[in-house]
């Protein structure tokens, strides 16, 4: 049996619609013999005769020290103040998650998958994740780079230093990667963490996009943290499924990339980058919101007739991280369950 098939046989298992959700582009719901919670996301580029198929997932959160850990002041007192999901309760629905996107054409992983960086969130997330698909395309977030999660105190060891560390168990380049299927489209990871994109993302982003435009390929670009659409009307833009927050602004907000009006000349420069190559990106995949959103950024690409007005989608995807039941108060879920939550991306 081929993968297709196997994956055909997975999918094949009873369903259950999440209630309460829009699903007029994306469609939620638990899968009744693995329980996994699926967004299905469908995207015909005209590109596949059979469809290619990505899992994507964001937001695992793993927090576990191990000994070597406790012997680090820093980590010990992070150990301490930091309560969240402590002792690796996400570490089930990371593997949760893994069990879906064995069975997709590629697996993206969107960032904050370690909840601060120790050693032994580390290794989990390395035999959990990286041991198991060596092929994994993997974004790097804030919470990856930190030894210091609600303490109070800065980081002792600099923003190279830290790198450093977390590139040794990382699957690729830390900041920038990208993988081709069938010589049809490119997935690209990159790093977009405070104080967002760097030039050497830039550099490496803008010779793959050329590329791609002269080899005839499209590409789906995954980044931790979202962008502004551009669009004023974005300014108040409700989730498709509200888990932790229930607005954003993706227009002038508090997110780093969301900030049209105040947006650092540095990050400009990529924005730009991607916002006049919407002949060549056709979406954008990121997490960090926790709860999902859809939103289309104001783009456009030039060719032989001129200039075009486009969009590009963007889906800010739910955290794999969070309980999922029906809400019923502050923080509180009747009947809650956690079980991995993968964004199940199609694409013709």
């Amino acid at each position: 049996m081929n993968k297709q098939q196997k994956r055909e046989q997975f999918f094949a298992q009873p369903r259950t619609k999440i209630e309460g959700v829009r699903d007029d582009i994306i469609e939620f719901y638990k899968l009744e013999e693995t329980g996994q919670i699926i967004g299905e996301y469908h995207m015909e580029l005209g590109l596949f005769d059979e469809p290619k198929e990505i899992g994507f997932f964001a937001d695992t959160h793993i927090n576990f020290c191990d000994e070597i850990d406790m012997q680090d002041e820093e980590l010990s007192f992070t150990y301490e103040c930091r309560q969240w999901l402590k002792h690796g309760e996400t570490v089930p629905v990371m593997i949760k998650a893994m069990d879906v996107c064995e069975h997709m054409d590629a697996t993206v992983v969107g960032g904050d998958t370690l909840d601060y960086l120790s050693h032994g969130a580390m290794e989990l997330v390395k035999k959990h994740i990286y041991d198991r698909d060596p092929s994994v395309l993997s974004c790097v977030a804030n919470h990856d780079i930190t030894k210091q999660m609600e303490t109070g105190r800065p980081d002792k060891l600099t923003h190279k230093e830290r790198y450093a560390i977390l590139q040794t168990i990382w699957p690729h380049d830390i900041h920038f990667a990208a993988r081709t299927l069938d010589d049809k489209l490119t997935l690209v990871a990159v790093n977009n963490t405070p104080p967002g994109y760097s030039d050497y993302v830039y550099e490496k982003l803008k010779t793959e996009i050329e590329t791609a435009r002269a080899e005839g390929r499209k590409i789906l670009l995954f980044e931790h943290e979202p962008i502004t659409t551009g669009n004023p009307k974005d300014i108040d833009s409700e989730p498709y499924w509200e888990l932790n927050r229930d607005r954003d602004n993706f227009y002038n907000g508090g997110s780093w990339l969301c900030r049209f009006e105040t947006m650092s000349e540095q990050n400009r420069k990529t924005y730009d980058l991607i916002c006049s190559s919407a002949d060549v990106i056709k979406g954008i995949f990121c997490g960090h919101l926790h709860s999902a959103y859809y939103n289309e950024i104001l783009a456009s690409y030039t060719d032989d007739n001129g200039k075009h007005d486009a969009v590009i989608p963007q889906i800010s995807y739910a955290a794999n991280a969070y309980l999922y039941g029906r809400k019923f108060g502050e923080n509180k879920f009747e009947n809650s369950w956690r079980v991995g939550n993968v964004m199940r991306i199609i694409v013709k």
